[in-house]
């Protein structure tokens, strides 16, 4: 099973089942099979739960990912988002448009934590504008 987190199905991709967002959850998140998924794919999503639901959510997709299988996330990164605006790159008025629709934002020094300390292999990081991509393996 692949399964991918979004804020809404217009942006999902073909083949892998959808989760969509909604009430500051992912409802549908406890009904997959612990350890059934080869690939997990949380799309700039996290940013929309309240900060506790975001940390629900990192963890409970992390049971999902089976032994060799992926998991992709991918978020706002704070430290591009205020390099980009010190150096001019951005305005306040695009920021406050990125910041508006936001409940949280996540640390991805706390996500590569987490997925270190849960058997994950961490084979990319990336930082791509302002956002980040982590890519991890489960290896135990």
């Amino acid at each position: 099973m692949r399964i991918q987190i979004l804020k809404n199905l217009e942006d999902a991709l073909g083949g892998i089942d959808s989760l969509v967002i909604e009430n500051d959850k992912v409802e549908s998140l406890s009904s997959v099979v612990a350890n059934s998924c080869t690939l997990v794919i949380i799309d700039k999503s996290l940013d929309l739960l309240s900060y506790e639901s975001s940390v629900k959510c990192i963890s409970e997709s992390l049971t999902k990912v089976r032994l060799g299988g992926d998991i992709i996330i991918n978020g706002l990164c704070l430290e591009s988002l205020y390099g980009l605006y010190k150096s001019n790159q951005l305005d306040i008025h695009k920021i406050n448009t990125v910041l508006f629709e936001l409940k949280s934002v996540q640390n991805y020094n706390n996500i590569l934590y987490t997925l270190e300390q849960s058997g994950f292999n961490v084979e990319v990081f990336a930082k791509n504008g302002i956002y980040y991509e982590i890519k991890a393996k489960r290896v135990s």
